[in-house]
């Protein structure tokens, strides 16, 4: 399974032209990040930036999916669904060169746009949405 992160100023940076210009007038374009990542790369490179260095232990489907439901059931507030299981089950991935070539426009890599999550206490918001408070 495959993802394409895409950095959300130049999704909107994309919009806003698509806005401006007539020729993308009744068009439909599927855009996306620079690079395919699987889901682990993903959780990888998101735990290296926010300093959190863990083995990945690879669980099959039918046992992630029942976990899913009974943690769904028990702690409701927790980030985690069977439908984002479902999602994560087929690629969603578009051209690489959508942005570039349409829209003159060079999307930011996924790992380069990650400074915002450091210096967060990242296992206290977690715990706070388990026990469904507001962060302060």
């Amino acid at each position: 399974m495959l993802l394409q992160p895409l950095w959300v100023e130049d999704l909107v940076t994309s919009l806003t032209w698509a806005l401006d210009d007539d020729d993308t007038c009744n068009q439909t374009y599927e855009i996306g990040g620079p690079e395919y990542l699987t889901f682990a790369q993903i959780v990888k490179t998101v735990s290296a930036a926010i300093g959190i260095h863990r083995t990945l232990v690879p669980v099959r489907p039918p046992y992630l999916r029942a976990l899913t439901v009974f943690l769904e059931h028990t702690l409701p507030g927790l980030p985690i669904s069977v439908y984002w299981l479902d999602y994560l089950a087929s690629n969603h991935t578009a051209p690489l060169d959508t942005l570039p070539h349409t829209f003159n426009l060079m999307p930011a890599r996924f790992s380069q746009r990650l400074a915002y999550l450091r210096g967060q206490n990242w296992r206290l918001s977690l715990v706070r949405t388990v026990m469904g408070k507001r962060p302060a």
